[in-house]
């Protein structure tokens, strides 16, 4: 039997072994298939892992900025009030009412019987002029409450997601540096420090909370005055008629960049926002004077890249679609406080209905307070602007070289 299978053997040894190279060939081939499809699986799981945490924290990023408008718009919005204070206005008109129109307490029939009158306030102006400065102050405050909301929320959109992406980036740069050999270096930075960077950052909002808006509103000002400062209260004007003012007032006021109402443009400027929220004293000259803070250059970086994404063409598109979109709730709540809903009656023709501006004042005075409140027309914005969404997800996602460096991300290699 030995002799038999010995015999065989000999006879086919070559086929046997061609057998034994192909079969062997064959098995090592598909392990290595095998274990290229576990790594593409592999690979595919984790790139579909990383990009729903990147989702995840975007959309989280997004709810943050929400909030954080929300919290900072309040202060700002009083200041307008306080500075443009139609309810004053509105007091010594009253106190000047005539009795009879008082004892009717029709608004709107006071509000034009009052207009003829030319009795001089505490002041010295007449009614005539209170009139005047009341349609004047009255518009320019509700336009300079969504101007103001506008660019808070760009302002604070571009902040909070360049911070965001700075952390997301340094997290999974940190993930990664074992696995490239440390090709990815990230600097050492202290907690503290970090925080610190990151609250002088975001305190650059201070400029336009209780700064910048004041030049806005002095320019809404001057283009209402223009627009509309020789209209008389008793002309009668449609809510789309209305709406083609508003759309003069805002060619004049856009006219030039917000970008000087966003952040200070010189190192004074600065100076002045750190000094808010710094104990630093500011370096001192040779006579003992004190000088400017000057801005460590991370913050620098952050400043510049802040300025180039708001001065840049996806900014002004995010910027005018929000304000129409703050218009437009403007119109259609004016419509729905002016002319009861009628379900029969179409909105258009409603629109084209005329109504006196003195009868639009009242109800513009209560839209502005509804805009202090910026909860209703921060979400009809959001919900009106498609690109705010896209214009955070380019600010969050500018991975390039210079911004991570910035970040804090160090000799990294050409290849990543």
């Amino acid at each position: 039997m030995f002799q038999s299978t010995r015999r065989f053997l000999r006879r086919h040894r070559r086929a046997i072994g061609v057998t034994t190279v192909v079969a062997g060939a064959a098995y090592l081939a598909t392990q290595y298939v095998f274990s290229k499809i576990k790594e593409i699986q592999e690979r595919a799981m984790g790139e579909r892992t990383a990009k729903e945490n990147l989702r995840r924290r975007f959309e989280q990023n997004q709810q943050d900025c929400t909030f954080t408008l929300l919290a900072l718009f309040p202060s700002l919005a009083e200041q307008v009030s306080h500075e443009l204070d139609v309810e004053g206005i509105t007091a010594d008109l009253q106190q000047k009412k005539a009795p009879s129109k008082a004892a009717e307490g029709d608004e709107t029939g006071s509000m034009i019987s009052g207009m003829s009158e030319v009795a001089g306030d505490g002041n010295g102006r007449s009614k005539a002029e209170l009139w005047n400065d009341l349609k004047i102050l009255s518009i320019t405050r509700t336009l300079t409450l969504i101007y103001c909301l506008v660019l808070l929320t760009v302002l604070t959109r571009v902040q909070l997601n360049i911070i965001g992406r700075g952390t997301y980036v340094s997290s999974v740069v940190t993930l990664l540096s074992p696995v490239l050999n440390n090709e990815v270096r990230i600097e050492e930075e202290d907690g503290d420090e970090r925080t610190d960077l990151e609250r002088d950052y975001l305190s650059f909002s201070w400029w336009l909370i209780h700064n910048g808006w004041k030049g806005l509103s002095a320019k809404v000002k001057t283009a209402v005055d223009e627009v509309i400062g020789v209209m008389s209260l008793k002309e009668e004007l449609s809510l789309a008629q209305f709406d083609l003012i508003i759309c003069r007032i805002r060619a004049i006021v856009e006219k030039e960049s917000f970008l000087q109402f966003l952040l200070p443009l010189t190192p004074a400027d600065e100076a002045q926002v750190l000094r808010q929220f710094t104990d630093r004293d500011g370096s001192r000259d040779a006579d003992g004077a004190e000088g400017t803070i000057v801005p460590s250059l991370p913050l620098h970086h952050l400043i510049d890249e802040t300025h180039d994404f708001l001065s840049s063409p996806d900014a002004v598109i995010v910027i005018n679609q929000l304000l129409d979109a703050g218009v437009h709730t403007l119109i259609e709540n004016m419509a729905a406080a002016i002319y009861p809903p009628e379900p029969s009656v179409d909105n258009t023709d409603i629109l084209q209905r005329r109504v006196r501006l003195a009868s639009m004042l009242p109800v513009i005075t209560r839209e502005a307070k509804r805009i202090e409140q910026g909860k209703e027309y921060a979400r009809e914005m959001e919900a009106g602007s498609d690109g705010l969404v896209r214009f955070s997800a380019i600010v969050y996602s500018s991975y390039d070289k210079a911004r991570l460096a910035a970040d804090g991300l160090h000799g990294y290699s050409e290849e990543n």
